[in-house]
């Protein structure tokens, strides 16, 4: 019987551990090895940086989660099956990128503090409640407005990975990302199927075209706060190509969501000053 030759063993690569985390939601993230990350470039301080708040855009995902639910999620089946997979999955992308940064104990506590008193100053708490009502007044047309969210936003994190892939070249953060990145994109079908059918009603695409338009904030932006932001986003976008990376999600969401005059990337580069011609 013919068999394919095995690679060679000498550099297990965190990515090849933590795959089995990411797909297979049984196994927790204690069983990775830390000292996997060894023979890796460390991170600069202002890379460590970025990881983190990265990570904390991931274990965000809870309170996102709960306002899709108490905004008609529930009474949806496909929907809440979906949300309770994903929200462990996010948490668990949080867990991974900080760990392939090189360990918790200094990154687990940064910003804690900080990022409730952001959420309590913005209304995330409130959000739930806000979802309910916005339910009972509007029906199913806040659901899609949540699912053309989230389509935007995964497909918003997909394009920041590739960047940091390039940009973390060498780190075992750069090797994880492939993996978390299979994984957003699942997320993204999920999204803009659900969108796309909740979307057959006028008043839902009215609706929903009105919320991306005028109300939507690339890559937590309104959970982050602008400084935030601008150390991920500033990091990362150094050149026009890497402008035009971050500005294919508004052309995504024109062309396969179907908002008409959607700039939601372009607006924020521009507002900025990361407006690369």
């Amino acid at each position: 019987m013919h068999t394919r030759a095995s690679k060679s063993t000498s550099k297990l690569t965190l990515s090849n551990r933590c795959r089995v985390s990411i797909e297979g939601l049984a196994t927790g993230t204690a069983e990775i090895d830390w000292r996997l990350t060894e023979g890796f470039r460390p991170l600069t301080d202002r890379e460590l940086r970025v990881v983190e708040l990265v990570a904390l855009v991931e274990t965000s995902a809870i309170y996102q989660a709960y306002t899709g639910l108490a905004g008609g999620g529930l009474a949806d089946p496909e929907f809440a099956e979906f949300a309770a997979r994903w929200i462990v999955e996010e948490l668990r992308h949080g867990e991974l990128l900080r760990i392939a940064a090189g360990g918790t104990t200094k990154m687990s506590r940064i910003d804690l503090r900080e990022q409730a008193a952001d959420a309590r100053r913005l209304g995330t708490r409130l959000a739930p409640a806000v979802a309910r009502i916005a339910h009972v007044l509007v029906g199913d047309a806040f659901l899609a407005s949540y699912c053309i969210a989230g389509a935007l936003v995964e497909r918003s994190v997909i394009e920041t990975y590739r960047l940091m892939e390039v940009k973390l070249a060498g780190t075992a953060v750069a090797d994880l990302l492939p993996h978390i990145i299979r994984q957003e994109a699942r997320h993204l079908a999920f999204y803009e199927a659900k969108a796309n059918s909740l979307r057959r009603k006028r008043i839902a695409r009215r609706i929903s075209d009105a919320y991306a338009r005028r109300l939507w904030q690339p890559l937590a932006l309104n959970t982050l706060g602008k400084r935030h932001w601008m150390e991920i986003v500033g990091h990362l976008v150094q050149t026009p190509d890497d402008a035009r990376r971050l500005r294919a999600v508004d052309r995504y969401g024109r062309e396969r969501l179907g908002i008409v005059g959607f700039h939601g990337w372009d607006s924020a580069l521009r507002a900025n000053s990361l407006d690369f011609p």
